[in-house]
């Protein structure tokens, strides 16, 4: 049983230590255009880009 030491009405409202940027989805593609870009390869050859594939 989780201990909350908040009221009902401050939980809801609350955002957590690391609330989510404003401009999460730039900080998103931020952090895929700085990541570096690696083939993969599985069984029978087949390869492509992970980043790329995820991204679509």
């Amino acid at each position: 049983m989780p201990f909350v030491d908040l009221p009902l009405a401050k939980l809801k409202r609350y955002r957590g230590r690391n609330p989510k940027p404003t401009d999460f989805e730039r900080y998103c593609r931020r952090g895929i255009i700085e990541t570096p870009h690696r083939m993969y390869c599985f069984r029978r050859g087949v390869c492509w880009r992970l980043i790329s594939w995820l991204w679509r």
